[in-house]
């Protein structure tokens, strides 16, 4: 290739199944005068030249010389070009696309390197201008312009250090432009650029996540995402059953892009908000416990409070709390034995339905266990003896230890019944583990 005097110049050496590219520049008699190894994006090779005055006027002739480094091998591109020849306007040639990288180099004060893009409208991307290589960019500073030109979001310092990370949602679909400089235009140096697309979930009843709660008791369902700004919602479709009870929660995901402060909204099937939390679960965290009086699809909405952003987790769970969801404990049918189930009441109000088969004739106790005697860290059980029918044939507060609680009930009649041990806090106020045993004394 042919070099004039005075000119910069940026050659890479870019590989496509080389993974480690090394690339030196030589002469015209082949002497190496500058050798790269990893200053481009990731383990590429990127020099930055500027040919001496006294070639002649016509140029003289350079090599570039690719290799992989110790015994890699594979295939790769080499491309060679003025840093800053990228146009900045919509005339440019440079592009860019969702998962690719492009390196650059603002080569005076003012330089912008301008790089077309199509956008998705309801799509939410991440482009990110990083400094780069030996040489690299201090301060970069990284505009997204419309088709026409005119800027629609630009962003300094939301990267690591001084690097930018701009996160922006296509309003329409069509072609945008992204415009690489640096802080107030007075900066020089590499950069490497960056586009990724987030998996977003859509603010509205029409969203395309949906968390399926198993259906056994206290089975839960799990969902995740990012609020990406102040205003994004992302919502997640679930189907309630009228009558039960039901636990959501929206949590912080954790780390240092964890979302620090989630809101949590309940929404019907119109998008109308039935109910609202913030901070109701652990530390930060939204906590809502809901028993729907209609069946059908509501909507987990959630934001983050104020400008907070970032990635979270959110839970949906069936609360045991009637005949129609329970666990089933197995009563022993021998004189004397005895069987146990633990269990954990979330939160206040929160139930446990437990369905047995008792044999008609037969006497049973049966003792609610907490704090008091070791089983659990529930403090006041009270338990209650329902029939088939879900109605109370027998109930006990504080008959056990301490505050534990106990009966004894006898079967009427002949043959296996069916009854549910309902267990809950004393008064419907209280959290915490127990242990429900079952006795036959008789």
């Amino acid at each position: 290739m042919t070099l004039r005097p005075g000119q910069s110049y940026t050659f890479e050496a870019q590989g496509i199944g080389l993974t480690d590219t090394t690339l030196t520049l030589r002469n015209s008699a082949g002497a190496q005068v500058a050798f790269d190894d990893d200053s481009g994006a990731g383990l590429n090779s990127l020099i930055n030249f500027t040919a001496p005055g006294n070639l002649p006027s016509g140029g003289s002739t350079y090599f570039l010389d690719v290799r992989g480094f110790g015994s890699r091998t594979g295939s790769y591109r080499v491309l060679a070009h003025t840093p800053g020849d990228q146009a900045a306007n919509t005339g440019t040639s440079a592009s860019i696309a969702t998962d690719l990288t492009r390196t650059g180099f603002v080569g005076v004060s003012g330089d912008h390197d301008w790089f077309r893009t199509t956008l998705s409208a309801g799509t939410t991307y991440v482009f990110t201008q990083n400094g780069s290589g030996t040489n690299s960019l201090g301060d970069p500073v990284l505009r997204l312009r419309n088709s026409v030109g005119t800027q629609v979001a630009v962003d300094d310092d939301s990267g690591p250090g001084l690097n930018s990370r701009l996160t922006f949602t296509a309003g329409a679909t069509g072609t945008y432009f992204l415009d690489a400089g640096a802080f107030a235009d007075s900066g020089t140096g590499n950069y490497a650029l960056g586009m990724t697309e987030v998996d977003d979930i859509f603010g509205t009843t029409g969203t395309n996540r949906n968390i399926s709660i198993s259906g056994v008791p206290n089975g839960a369902g799990f969902g995740s995402g990012r609020i990406n700004s102040a205003a994004d919602q992302d919502f997640h479709r679930v189907f309630l059953r009228a009558g039960e009870l039901y636990q959501f929660q929206a949590n912080n995901a954790g780390g240092a892009t964890g979302l620090n402060d989630p809101t949590l909204a309940l929404r019907n099937s119109a998008g109308a908000q039935v109910a609202f939390d913030d901070d109701g679960g652990v530390g930060l965290n939204s906590q809502i416990q809901f028993r729907p009086t209609a069946s059908g699809n509501y909507y987990l909405d959630v934001g983050g409070f104020g400008s907070n952003v970032g990635n979270y987790s959110v839970v949906a769970r069936e609360v045991q709390g009637n005949t129609g969801t329970y666990s089933t404990l197995g009563v022993s049918a021998v004189i004397g034995g005895s069987t146990s189930l633990t269990g954990d009441l979330h939160a206040n109000g929160d139930q446990d339905f437990h369905r047995m088969t008792l044999t008609g004739g037969r006497t049973y106790r049966f003792d609610l266990r907490g704090s008091a005697s070791g089983g659990g860290s529930l403090a006041d059980p009270f338990l209650e003896l329902r029939n088939s029918g879900g109605a109370i044939v027998r109930s006990d507060d504080d008959s056990g230890t301490g505050f534990d609680s106990s009966l004894t009930f006898q079967v009427a009649g002949a043959g296996a019944q069916t009854f549910f041990a309902n267990t809950r806090a004393f008064g419907n106020n209280g959290s915490g583990t127990y242990r429900l045993q079952a006795t036959t004394i008789a």
